[in-house]
């Protein structure tokens, strides 16, 4: 039954991306509510260390300035390939295909 699921926790990762701001390194809570820099996520207890990680691929994604379709389109590579590894490998190649189709990098 869990192979069902494998992806889910990528997809939920990727649609972040739009929260991070890397000018001013800085990420919007997922209810809007506040924004928080690296600093304030050291501070959480329970959930800071799996925070820091999901800040600093936020930040190396953010660059890109993803929009609705981009997100899609990642979150649909994920899908056919889950695993959380993975995603550093896909933004990389991501970034390079959209380099390649636009003659600008993002």
């Amino acid at each position: 039954m869990f192979r069902f699921f494998l992806g889910a926790f990528e997809t939920i990762l990727v649609s972040w991306f739009t929260l991070f701001d890397a000018e001013q390194k800085l990420m919007l809570t997922p209810d809007f509510s506040a924004y928080m820099d690296r600093d304030f996520i050291k501070t959480i207890k329970t959930l800071g260390v799996i925070m820091l990680e999901i800040f600093d691929l936020g930040m190396k994604a953010s660059h890109l300035r993803w929009t609705d379709s981009d997100i899609a389109l990642f979150n649909a590579l994920l899908l056919m390939n889950p695993g959380i590894d993975k995603i550093y490998r896909l933004l990389f190649f991501f970034n390079y295909f959209y380099s390649r189709a636009t003659g600008s990098v993002r």
